[in-house]
């Protein structure tokens, strides 16, 4: 009976409330709440449904935005989100399993957590609802569409990637989604174009067409699960098959008349393998929802019907459920494997197709069965026995290889084994695989496998260590799978042994690995542990029986050395031979092994000690016998396997293991064989002593990581202690060394100043001597001037000289002019006093003085004119000297003033370059004073102006200078100078006197300017000393 869940106001609770049976429909989910007008209740339409990456659970929303989450597999469902607006989309299979897509009324995209119940991110950019969703393979990326646009998601960033939108209005988005393997988007719009896009790049990369005289008005279009399948349906009677590797339209399939409109497509995931070719599920407009294998165009079975049709469905990836929305507004949960065994008394139907004559031929073959049609898997036989029947006539090696599967004849490839020795070794494995007719229990195997590494061979390396990891991971996957299906094969310290040849042989093959070992467990080795720890006494007694009566005298040889059958059967058994054969060897010897009755290995064991008969006999030390079974001997399989059917064959029936072992029988379909022949009681105490152990050495291994971390501390304490002490003794050192180079930077610093003052009175002895090389240039220099000076100051003398003695000479001219003028006055006055006596005449006593005094009037009138002409010309000349007297005295005037300028200049100069030396002065005091710190302070104020490298001498002031002058002037001024003198007197010494006196005046002066310039060199000497200091 159908179990009905009303969700109500509940927020959790229980799916099923009992099994559900083999019924196809699993529950009927509706919620309802209270209504005062529609009989107390009112349904609440569920609108969308999506199933996670597993297919064990699925998210389904209401009209009114409620998101429910319903686990199977763990029967219960929960209230996960309350959204508050309709649902037009839903995708639960992201990279993050608690999260899940939901596709709003107002355009936009949410993205929720089923755990936390928050909201994680919002998508916005439509401007219509959006109807579909897809899913990246990665679960990053998502394609949403709507009818005028689709968009390129990002779900780690919840950002826009790209946007596909059409430009033509008319023109609307069908469907875009993602092509899995080939890593394409596919779009379809309503104008029936399909382009593909490359999804990394985004570009176009072809474009799939569609007949031109078929107008298929696509509504609805699905990609397979290898991504190789492309159909695509809507208001057409056709169904258009596209193939991606080929990029064309592979097939056309014509629907049946019932199907009119196809509202939605999906292929049914391969992983369940319930039906032999692709299924895809057909919603058409009639509610109903039908199977239909796409190799035959066969519909296998439908569900949903006129009464309550379905609306929307969506299919679980692992294939095993399916939802659909009813018309009602209910939610149906189907079971795909329970719809398949309650279908069969459906008939079969057969959709026509034009393109694929094969599907014509098994079409009329099935048409051929009767109407009530068995179980879908027994077609599915059937059409693999019809296939085989077609293809034998072509291929027969083809034939005999597809028809071991379904049976084997095995007497015939026993005649065939002892005919050749051995099987094909290209067919030895599939050989095998068919003989033990193993089942391939995929998800029995996966269920072991997943439950990780048996605690019994976690430390498998360490006692088998192999080169190859590959070896050793295949290894132990498979003896914990063992240990996982019986707890017996856990505490066999010998299963390695047994089980790594045929993991050697079947490590690309897991599942044919565990398959073939678990066989040989449960049929070869029968009665192997019921005596378990110790060997199966009754197997080794057995092959000591069998021994004993075909070869009396070498058991005797064993009795008489102490070697029991635990050394020359036990060790052959129990390491399947692999330590004694070589591999192909080892291949052989199980070929004929698995072609016969699981007792004729102990006949194998009895047959090699035989066969080593000559050598065994003449080893007579236990160990030597020991090392024989563990190690390789020379040995025929030929022989080993001719003496093995001679014993099966001559051994008495009281002795034979094929009557006492049971024939072998092959592992069960579906699920594993309970296997429990053992001493359960033996094997559950070892278990708990195991676990027991196991656990002390968890505890000791705590223990001794506690230890070893406590130590682990301790030392890093102790280190860090030591650190610690090594750091403050580096610091000490630092310090040391830090005082060190105080010490010896201080030294550095006073060597340097050592060497610094030493370089400034090299540079102070360098700069005088400089100095005293310019002095010595300068004093040439003035001596140069002055020689000049002198030069031109005797000069000049000279000519004042000449020019006095010229005027000198002059006034002697005159004053011997006039002495000659008084003298021819006088000789004329006694020339006419003479005359009248010497004439005889008696008047000339008496005129004589008249004329005496005319006469001397007119001479003093004569000698007066000569006197002033001569004072006129001594005036002129005077004036001409004094002329040039003043010029020349305007001239040192001048001279004076350019050098008293020139000296206000150099002593502006000089009282800067002061202020420079009293900074230097101020600077080497304090250099000093840092210098002698340490000694006496003292002796700074005594030492300070002899530690000078220079000394500073003070200008000589002008009043100094022209006392000094003065003092000169008065020493070279001669003492009989007379100042009343003057030159209108006719005295030789007035004119003298006068001239000299202007000259001393002249040369005063001379002296005068030459001791300013003097000075001014002087000046300009020191000031020039003082810039180079």
């Amino acid at each position: 009976m159908t179990e009905h869940l009303d969700l109500g106001g509940n927020e959790g609770g229980c799916i099923l409330t009992k099994p559900c049976g083999k019924q196809g429909l699993l529950a009927v989910i509706t919620r309802s709440l209270p209504s005062v007008v529609l009989d107390g209740k009112r349904t609440i339409r569920f609108l969308q449904c999506g199933f996670d990456s597993l297919g064990d659970s699925f998210v389904a929303s209401d009209h009114h935005g409620f998101v429910y989450h319903f686990d199977i597999a763990k029967n219960r469902f929960k209230l996960v989100k309350k959204i508050g607006n309709a649902v037009t989309a839903i995708a639960f299979n992201l990279k993050r399993v608690t999260e899940y897509l939901v596709a709003t009324t107002d355009h936009s995209i949410r993205c929720y957590d089923i755990e936390r119940k928050e909201l994680l991110g919002t998508l916005r950019g439509h401007s219509k609802p959006v109807k579909h969703l897809s899913v990246h393979t990665s679960g990053r990326y998502i394609i949403s569409s709507s009818n005028d646009s689709a968009f390129l998601w990002d779900l780690d960033e919840f950002e826009r990637k790209r946007k596909l939108s059409v430009n033509k209005p008319d023109v609307g988005i069908v469907e875009v989604f993602f092509i899995p393997r080939f890593n394409y988007i596919f779009t379809g719009f309503e104008d029936n174009t399909v382009f593909v896009f490359d999804a990394k790049s985004l570009e176009f990369v072809f474009q799939l067409t569609v007949p031109e005289d078929l107008k298929p008005d696509f509504k609805a279009f699905a990609v397979s699960e290898d991504g190789k399948t492309v159909v695509g349906s809507g208001r057409s009677k056709y169904l258009f098959v596209w193939d991606i590797e080929s990029r064309s339209l592979s097939d056309t399939i014509e629907l049946t008349h019932r199907i009119r409109n196809v509202k939605s497509i999906a292929f049914l995931p391969d992983r369940l393998k319930t039906f032999h070719d692709k299924v895809i599920c057909i919603l058409s407009q009639d509610g109903v929802l039908r199977f239909v294998a796409l190799q035959n165009a066969k519909q296998l079975l439908d569900i949903g019907g006129v009464e309550n049709k379905i609306l929307s469905f969506s299919l679980s990836p692992n294939g095993k459920y399916i939802t659909a929305v009813m018309a009602d507004g209910n939610l149906h949960v189907y079971s795909v494997d329970n719809l398949v065994c309650a279908e069969s008394k459906m008939p079969v139907k057969v959709l026509q197709d034009q393109s694929s004559k094969a599907n014509k031929t098994c079409s009329s073959l099935v048409s051929h069965k009767p109407k009530a049609m068995k179980s879908i898997l027994i077609r599915r036989r059937e059409l693999k026995r019809l296939e085989a029947t077609q293809n034998e006539s072509k291929d027969p090696s083809a034939s005999l290889t597809r028809s071991l599967p379904a049976g084997i004849d095995l007497n015939r490839l026993v005649s065939i084994l002892k005919t050749f020795g051995e099987f094909p070794s290209k067919y030895r494995l599939f050989i095998w695989r068919s003989v033990l007719r193993l089942p391939e229990n995929h998800e029995a195997f996966s269920a072991l496998v997943d439950k990780g590494v048996h605690t019994a061979y976690e430390s498998l390396q360490e006692k088998y260590p192999l080169k190859s990891r590959r070896l050793l991971r295949g290894l132990q996957r498979t003896l914990s799978a063992l240990a996982h299906w019986a707890p017996i094969f856990g505490e066999c310290d010998y299963l390695p042994l047994m089980a790594f040849p045929f993991v050697k042989i079947f490590q690309n093959n897991p599942l044919a690995c565990f398959e073939t070992i678990a066989t040989v467990l449960v049929n070869w080795c029968q009665h192997w542990f019921e005596y378990f720890p110790n060997p199966p006494v009754n197997v080794l007694s057995m092959g000591e029986q069998i021994l004993a009566h075909h070869d009396r005298h070498l058991i005797n040889h064993f009795v008489q050395h102490s070697v029991t059958s635990q050394t020359y059967i036990w060790k052959l058994l129990k390491t399947m031979f692999s330590e004694v054969l070589t591999h192909e060897e080892w291949l052989v010897l199980f070929d004929h092994v698995f072609s016969n009755h699981p007792g004729f290995m102990v006949y194998c064991a009895v047959a090699y000690c035989i066969c080593n008969r000559a050598s065994l006999i003449k080893a007579t030390q236990h160990d030597d016998l020991k090392y024989f079974f563990r190690h390789r001997n020379p040995v025929t399989m030929k022989a080993l396997l001719q003496e093995a059917y001679v014993l099966a064959e001559t051994t008495p029936p009281q002795f034979d293991p094929c009557r006492l072992l049971e024939p072998m029988q092959p592992l069960t379909v579906g699920q594993y064989p309970i296997y429990n022949k053992y001493p359960k009681f033996i094997v559950d105490y070892q278990v708990q002593e195991r676990d027991r152990i196991r656990l002390e050495e968890v505890e000791y291994i705590r223990q001794r990581n506690l230890a070893l971390e406590m130590q682990q501390e301790t030392e890093k304490r102790l280190a860090a202690e030591a650190a610690w002490q090594k750091q403050q003794e580096r610091r000490s050192l630092i310090q040391k060394e830090e005082r060190k180079l105080n010490e010896q930077r201080l030294r550095l610093q006073a060597l340097n100043r050592e060497i610094r003052i030493k370089e400034l009175n090299l540079l102070e002895a360098t700069r005088r001597k400089f100095l005293q090389q310019q002095k010595m240039q300068k004093q040439v220099e003035l001596k140069r001037l002055d020689d000049e000076l002198r030069r031109k100051i005797d000069q000049r003398e000279r000519e004042t000289d000449t020019a006095v003695r010229d005027a000198e000479i002059r006034g002697m001219e005159l004053e011997i002019q006039r002495q000659l003028l008084q003298h021819e006055l006088v000789r004329e006055v006694q020339f006419q006093g003479c005359n009248p006596n010497r004439n005889g005449c008696p008047n000339a006593s008496s005129s004589q003085p008249g004329y005496s005094k005319d006469g001397q009037s007119a001479f003093k009138t004569d000698l007066s004119n000569e006197i002033a002409l001569g004072k006129q010309n001594l005036r002129a000349e005077r004036n001409l000297m004094l002329q040039d007297q003043s010029s020349m005295i305007r001239q040192y005037d001048r001279q004076k003033e350019k050098a008293n300028s020139e000296l206000s200049k150099q002593v502006g100069k000089i009282s800067c370059l002061e202020k420079d030396i009293n900074e230097l002065k101020q600077q080497l005091t304090r250099i000093q004073v840092e210098n002698n710190a340490a000694g006496d302070p003292s002796d700074l104020n005594n030492n300070s102006h002899d530690n000078l490298p220079y000394s500073v001498t003070h200008p000589q002031t002008e009043s100094d200078a022209s006392k000094a002058e003065s003092d000169h002037r008065g020493h070279s001024k001669p003492a009989n100078v007379s100042t009343n003198t003057c030159l209108n007197s006719t005295d030789s010494s007035s004119i003298q006197f006068s001239l000299d006196r202007g000259r001393r005046e002249l040369d005063l002066k001379e002296r005068e300017l030459i001791n300013e310039v003097t000075q001014l060199r002087k000046k300009l000497v020191r000031e020039s000393r003082t810039r180079t200091e």
